[in-house]
């Protein structure tokens, strides 16, 4: 069985497709898949196997028989709602990843990308940025950068574990899923000959590059308050929600605790990651401020995921299989 995590958006959504740096951690919540009978239980199983078996033909390789089951539960709530933790991009990289792993093929991880990138573009029906891919691949927490606007398009992937030093994360449940898709149409439909959307754009662009290049510049909180302000003027132009009433919440009751909030992706549901400093050496537990945010949050209705930034990409399960008892796919 392989498994592959899902992801948290920390900063640069938006702009990453407009060639900025973004900022993405894997989480260790996971989609797993081993070969089995049947039929694929979505799109996104469907891509990722074709884009497998293409590969192994390149190679000479026989296709090994069955179809990923997939397991994605740890991606969803108790009701099947999705999270925001790119369970479509997982579920298209453990899927290839299963295959090549049954016919005993191993590639580069930029391989995996570039093959991956390309299948869940398809299955998903819009090109988005592929850090919610890379993220399931590298995992850890990376910034990455697009040179091109398509799927097939080079990535750079550098660490960026220095955005998170000293400071706790927390992932909230806004309660509500959004659609990533249809808030990135929008985005890559928006007039770029028009002066105000060119300046908003070239504002998101500037601040994901500073924040990713250049983390301890400026204090995170100022950073997030700069960016939410044009995330508020971006939902304007793209005629969609992005922070909605419950990311607004979430975002006091951060300040409050001492930190600072915002959308984890997308946005208009879906997930909120908060950053909160630590305040021990050690940084081994969390501190006191996401101590407080999280009874905070918990008291006012909000469910906190349990979850931390920067599991392992793309590997091998040592559960059982029989493990895989109820599946999911997006």
């Amino acid at each position: 069985m392989v498994r592959a995590p899902g992801k948290a958006m920390l900063f640069g959504e938006y702009a990453v497709l407009d060639g900025a740096f973004g900022v993405v951690g894997a989480v260790d919540r996971y989609a797993f898949a081993r070969l089995a009978d049947g039929a694929p239980a979505s799109p996104f199983v469907a891509a990722g196997v074709d884009a497998a078996r293409v590969l192994l033909a390149q190679d000479g390789r026989s296709i090994p028989h069955g179809i990923p089951l997939v397991d994605t539960r740890q991606l969803f709530d108790g009701a099947g709602r999705k999270l925001g933790l790119g369970s479509s991009a997982a579920v298209t990289v453990v899927a290839f990843g299963a295959v090549l792993d049954a016919a005993g093929l191993t590639v580069a991880r930029e391989i995996t990308f570039a093959a991956c990138a390309k299948a869940h573009a398809l299955a998903q029906g819009v090109e988005g940025s592929g850090l919610d891919v890379a993220a399931a691949v590298w995992g850890r927490t990376i910034r990455a950068r697009r040179r091109g606007a398509t799927a097939s398009s080079p990535i750079e992937i550098e660490s960026a574990g220095a955005l998170l030093r000293g400071h706790d994360t927390t992932l909230v449940d806004t309660g509500v899923a959004a659609s990533t898709a249809d808030r990135v149409a929008r985005y890559r439909a928006l007039d770029r000959g028009d002066r105000a959307v060119a300046r908003l754009l070239g504002s998101l662009r500037s601040v994901a590059d500073r924040v990713a290049e250049r983390p301890g510049d400026a204090p995170l909180a100022e950073s997030v308050d700069e960016w939410n302000a044009l995330l508020c003027e971006l939902e304007q132009k793209l005629g969609a929600e992005i922070i909605t009433p419950a990311h607004r919440r979430i975002s006091e009751l951060a300040r409050a605790a001492g930190g600072c909030a915002k959308p984890s992706g997308a946005g208009g549901g879906d997930l909120a990651i908060c950053f909160t400093p630590v305040d021990q050496a050690d940084g081994s537990t969390p501190g006191k401020h996401a101590c407080v945010l999280r009874a905070r949050l918990a008291a006012d209705g909000f469910h906190v995921l349990t979850a931390t930034i920067g599991a392992p990409g793309l590997g091998p399960d040592h559960e059982p299989a029989a493990s895989l008892q109820e599946i999911h796919a997006p």
